[in-house]
């Protein structure tokens, strides 16, 4: 008896990984509350920063930002804490030259980097800006669902702090979210006997 059990939970370990899975266990993302703050920037002009709540259908991201100068390196903080009430607990952040990165993005070690990459590849890919960085960033309409939530994170309250900066430490972009992971019931079965 067992070792039937050890062999189911090592299936269900297995089976984790696949992607028709991925449809049985879908999450919803919602943003209670967003905000780009540490305004006005001295390298960047940030003309529109906002999430919409329409009443019927998903949450919209606009966020458009047109640097001033061209920058010639960019670094990018990112942060994520579990909230439970008015604690925070950390769960993962990093910190990284961004266009290192970009030289260098297969071989690249920081896994939290390569998963904001993979994450802003998906979702906005017109966002990512080329080294030395200069122009305009315009993400409009973007839907906020559940290919934002990354899959090591669970169901749950969570603050997300991003700041984006040159090498003098100026800050050239800086949002703060709290959001709501929520598991998603699919009406989809699966069978393991048959």
């Amino acid at each position: 008896m067992e070792r039937l059990w050890c062999y189911t939970c090592y299936l269900l370990l297995i089976l984790s990984s696949f992607p028709v899975l991925s449809v049985l266990m879908k999450k919803d993302l919602q943003i209670k509350h967003f905000e780009c703050y540490d305004l006005p920037y001295s390298q960047t002009n940030l003309e529109k920063c906002v999430i919409q709540t329409p009443r019927t259908g998903p949450q919209l991201l606009t966020l458009v930002m047109r640097t001033l100068n061209v920058i010639q390196r960019v670094f990018i903080d990112v942060v994520v804490y579990s909230q439970y009430q008015h604690t925070r607990t950390y769960l993962f952040g990093t910190s990284f030259d961004y266009c290192e990165f970009i030289a260098a993005s297969d071989s690249y070690t920081n896994p939290v980097a390569k998963l904001v990459y993979a994450v802003a590849l998906q979702k906005f890919p017109q966002a990512l800006l080329e080294c030395p960085a200069s122009g305009v960033v315009n993400i409009t309409d973007v839907k906020i669902d559940e290919n934002l939530v990354p899959p090591i994170m669970p169901a749950g309250r969570y603050y997300t702090h991003f700041r984006m900066y040159n090498k003098r430490n100026q800050t050239l972009l800086a949002w703060k979210a709290k959001s709501i992971v929520s598991q998603v019931r699919t009406n989809q079965t699966m069978s393991f006997y048959g």
